[in-house]
Order: C-alpha cells, then structure tokens, then sequence
C-alpha cells in the first residue's frame, strides 16, 4: 500500500527538481549568449557604463548577470506550476 504510493510520488518530486535545475540553466546559457552578444555589439557596452550625466551604472555586467540568473529561475518554476497538477492526475 504506501510503498506504491509513496514510491512513485518520491520518483516524480525528484524528477521535476531534476528538470527544473536542467531548465534553469538551459534557459540561463541562452539567455546569457543572447544578452552578451547585444551587449557587446558596437558601443553598448560603452554607452551602459558611460550613461550621460551625473548618473553613473556601477557594474553593468555584473547587474545583467545576476538579473539573468533569477529570471532563469522564476522562468522555470512558472512552468512546472502549470504541469505539475496535470501531471498529477495521470498518474494517480
């Protein structure tokens, strides 16, 4: 009886923190691929870190990286909200 419950739900739990982790860093490598390659093009680089007037931009990179890495989490903890339920009912 609980051995064939919990088994499954056990399996299920570990593969979603699995996919999340692999969808998490797919979705965080392209983005950052992306993001980088605008960013060095021409003088974006130049014109983010030199912005006119008083105001200054410390850390560009650093700013975009880290904003980069939790958007790739939230993107990927939405998904399996959405799935998890559905997912769910078909097995039990």
């Amino acid at each position: 009886g609980f051995f064939y419950v919990s088994f499954p739900a056990a399996f299920l739990n570990s593969t979603r923190h699995y996919v999340h982790s692999l969808l998490t860093l797919r979705i965080r490598s392209h983005l950052s691929k992306v993001v980088n390659d605008e960013y060095l093009a021409g003088v974006n680089f130049y014109k983010a870190a030199n912005l006119s007037g008083d105001v200054k931009l410390d850390n560009p990179d650093q700013r975009v990286t880290a904003d980069i890495a939790s958007f790739s989490a939230a993107f990927a903890d939405f998904l399996p909200t959405l799935f998890k339920p559905v997912l769910d009912i078909c097995v039990f």
